[in-house]
């Protein structure tokens, strides 16, 4: 669903789909020679009263079919595609960085509550103490709305891989600071029509976020690892060496 520093990645109705946080020019200021030498495509970026946008989202095949933009903002960009006779709705979030702006978020995702719904991105708050480098007695208010948002919006924190933490930076008086910020959220209905959902976090480049990538697999595509098992018996067949033979060759 993007990828980025820091973004996402994975298939998105069988597209590859690239998200990306904090650009801090518009996209025009991109020469289209510079997008189509990665084989990327523009889609749409959020909407910033007198402010750039913070969010891209551009893909890498020819085009995005039965797609619309349902709700762009400051801080997310939800989108509606319909893939595998099954309508999707993605959200790509970049929250504020205080709770109070954040509320609106939280109503907006809610409002998509009885979609198949998938939501990535940096949320500037953490779910617990175990999220941070930092740890601190108590839940604070931010970590506390954040919680009763997941458990009234039937979320679930999709478990990653990788790095522990997905932002780090270092501060002039405290030192080193890292916390688990971006992350994958779906409810049950989306769960369900996957056979598995993998975030990993990789390894940090230019900016203070790690990117995730994130990969749906369809039962057909999830690999299957059979230990392999050889029985005695085998040999006794007066065709086993030739078959051996003959696959081996």
């Amino acid at each position: 669903m993007g990828y980025g520093s820091p973004g996402l990645v994975s298939p998105w109705a069988g597209y590859r789909v690239l998200k990306k946080n904090e650009p801090k020019i518009f996209v025009t200021s991109i020469s289209p020679y510079f997008l189509n030498g990665l084989n990327l495509c523009f889609f749409t970026e959020n909407a910033r009263i007198n402010s750039r946008p913070n969010i891209w989202l551009l893909y890498k095949q020819q085009h995005v079919t039965n797609s619309s933009i349902d709700i762009t903002s400051d801080q997310i960009i939800i989108i509606n595609t319909q893939a595998h006779n099954q309508q999707w709705t993605f959200s790509f979030v970049h929250a504020r960085n205080t709770y109070i702006p954040r509320r609106q978020l939280w109503t907006a995702i809610a409002s998509k509550h009885g979609d198949n719904l998938c939501v990535v991105g940096d949320f500037n708050v953490v779910l617990g103490a175990h999220e941070r480098s930092i740890s601190s007695t108590g839940m604070s208010r931010p970590v506390t709305e954040f919680k009763a948002f997941l458990d009234e919006s039937d979320l679930l924190d999709v478990e990653a891989s990788g790095f522990l933490f997905t932002w780090s930076t270092r501060h002039l008086s405290r030192g080193f600071m890292a916390a688990r910020l971006d992350r994958a959220l779906v409810n049950q209905s989306f769960l369900d029509l996957w056979h598995s959902i993998e975030v990993v976090v990789l390894h940090m480049n230019m900016s203070d976020h790690h990117p995730l990538l994130i990969t749906f697999r369809t039962k057909a595509e999830t690999p299957i690892h059979r230990p392999f098992r050889f029985q005695a018996i085998w040999t006794q067949d007066a065709t086993f060496l030739q078959t051996v033979t003959t696959s081996w060759q």
